[in-house]
């Protein structure tokens, strides 16, 4: 690593099942895709630069925050983030593994990454990435469907009762007219009387 947390090579690498590409903050296996805050990027390629070994928490934090002063809680929390981003368990590690009062160990396995191999898996989880977005986008669209469909059954509904109620004023309209229509005229013949 180099001073600010940059990485001394910024080359794609496996660990475990996953592919890291530290350029994009992400994580890759097999179609997933898994965004990294760059600090926990940083960390576990940290980490992955020292497979095997136990590196206390203040070379962490010296290599990924050199210059800026952080506490044992910062590193905890990247290490929490890159656990769960991994689908690690703290109590069974198969990646990150806590060596108390020493610090942390990367236990799974690191080998470079060819290039062509690291495309591959972006693409796939690119494409996979693409797809889950348009069969989530495609199920709003149902759902948006409906309510509009229930909307506009709603409102037909809406505009018969407006149309009945219409229909009765009409109706009270014209009774109460004709019933008074007589008075009108039995007063205007008893006016001329």
């Amino acid at each position: 690593m180099e001073p600010g947390g940059a990485s001394a090579t910024e080359a794609q690498f496996r660990v475990g099942e996953w592919i890291a590409d530290p350029m994009g903050n992400r994580l890759v296996r097999a179609g997933e895709v898994r965004r990294l805050e760059p600090k926990v990027m940083d960390v576990l390629a940290c980490l992955a630069s020292r497979p095997g070994e136990t590196l206390p928490k203040d070379a962490l934090m010296e290599e990924v925050w050199a210059g800026t002063v952080v506490t044992d809680d910062v590193v905890a929390r990247c290490i929490s983030a890159l656990r769960k981003a991994l689908g690690d368990d703290a109590r069974v590690p198969r990646y990150v593994e806590t060596v108390r009062k020493r610090g942390y160990r990367l236990v799974a396995p690191v080998t470079p990454v060819e290039g062509g191999q690291a495309a591959t898996e972006v693409a796939a989880g690119a494409i996979v990435g693409a797809s889950e977005a348009v069969a989530e986008a495609s199920s709003s669209v149902s759902d948006a469907s409906g309510t509009l469909q229930a909307a506009s059954h709603a409102l037909a509904e809406a505009s018969a009762v407006l149309a009945e109620a219409a229909e009765a004023a009409a109706d009270l309209a014209a009774r109460t007219e004709s019933s008074e229509a007589p008075d009108a005229a039995g007063e205007k013949q008893k006016g001329k009387e």
